[in-house]
């Protein structure tokens, strides 16, 4: 059960209102939050609400917003230890609320992506993969050869050893070739078909990405958005200037090794 509560003073321009009408963007940010902390499907449907009061005037009742999606998705196992992280990312997304509809926009359009991953009424694997896909591309901010430098940049962002970073690489080749065939109606193989129902792998690295973007859009210092933006591959191959990237975006712990992670395999 997810429960908001909002509040402001009593005026003559609300005293009749049952809502203020932030309630369900609150929820909608708690949601996301979770989206980029860890795997499954979590959604909110119909959000009922009730405005106390201390006298009964005949108005007001219970009124709802929102709606319920049939299609209930893979299982979210929220975990005591996940609370902390969940909060902290709360207060990030809050801390750069107005940057993404200013000088982060293209981030902002990433997230509003990733939602629809969750958030379609008719879930359809296809559309998964392809909200996946832009989200990543409105990262970096790609108008041209895409498939090879998509999986350059998050592979050289996220990948903390040479073997990560090749797996990283494949797996966004792979699910780049895949959106391809989709956009232009070509047929999937079964191996395919397989991945884009179970498209967790390509999702990991989208919320990956974007949980180091907005990290950095929150937490700006010698590394910004901003000069991220004007030459990230040149960056990216240098091993020292990469580490010091990967380090900013909270990739890399501060003052810590590379640790070797791991990330969930193809078929």
């Amino acid at each position: 059960m997810l429960v908001v509560e909002t509040s402001q003073p009593k005026t003559p321009a609300n005293f009749i209102l049952a809502s203020d009408g932030a309630a369900y963007p609150l929820a909608a940010r708690a949601l996301l939050a979770m989206r980029l902390t860890g795997a499954g499907a979590p959604h909110i449907g119909r959000m009922f609400l009730k405005r106390p009061a201390a006298f009964n005037t005949s108005i007001g009742g219970r009124s709802y917003a929102g709606f319920t999606i049939w299609w209930p998705g893979a299982r979210y196992n929220l975990t005591q230890t996940m609370i902390p992280e969940i909060c902290q990312q709360v207060d990030t997304l809050i801390a750069v609320d107005k940057a993404l509809e200013t000088s982060a926009r293209h981030i902002g359009l990433a997230l509003r992506s990733f939602s629809s991953i969750y958030d379609r009424l008719m879930h359809q694997g296809e559309d998964c993969v392809i909200d996946s896909i832009t989200a990543l591309e409105a990262l970096w901010k790609l108008d041209s050869e895409l498939s090879f430098r998509l999986a350059f940049r998050t592979s050289s962002l996220l990948g903390t050893s040479d073997d990560l970073r090749e797996q990283v690489f494949e797996t966004l080749r792979t699910y780049y070739s895949i959106r391809s065939k989709i956009v232009h109606g070509t047929r999937l193989r079964a191996s395919e078909s397989a991945l884009v129902q179970n498209d967790e792998p390509l999702r990991e690295l989208v919320r990956k990405t974007l949980r180091a973007f907005i990290h950095l859009l929150a937490n700006p210092g010698e590394w910004t958005i901003g000069r991220l933006a004007k030459d990230p591959d040149t960056v990216l191959l240098h091993s020292e200037k990469r580490s010091a990237l990967q380090r900013a975006m909270a990739v890399l712990p501060l003052g810590a090794p590379n640790p070797l992670t791991t990330l969930p395999t193809l078929g």
